[in-house]
């Protein structure tokens, strides 16, 4: 599996790529139908294919930081990656 993401990277976009070029990348990549098939349902069963892409889809989501450890959780973390992401929103 190591091999076929390390390919589906190497033919993914050469900027921007996102976690859903990869997935469709490895799906486009591998030879069997069965695993074409399991990827497809590992990448919808997490969101990654089956719905928007890019940066909140072009709408603003909120965040759900419950889920993450930790480190994600700290408040300077959420603060910076929260501060980016209206950063990044207001230039679009």
């Amino acid at each position: 599996m190591t091999a076929l993401v390390v390919l589906a990277l190497l033919q993914g976009p050469e900027k921007n790529a996102t976690y859903q070029d990869i997935a469709q990348a490895m799906i486009q990549i591998e030879p069997v139908d069965e695993w074409k098939q399991f990827i497809e349902n590992q990448f919808t069963q997490r969101e990654v294919l089956g719905g928007p892409a890019g940066l909140a889809a072009e709408k603003a989501q909120s965040l759900d930081w419950d889920k993450c450890c930790g480190t994600l959780k700290h408040p300077d973390h959420v603060k910076d990656t929260e501060a980016a992401i209206k950063k990044a929103l207001k230039k679009k």
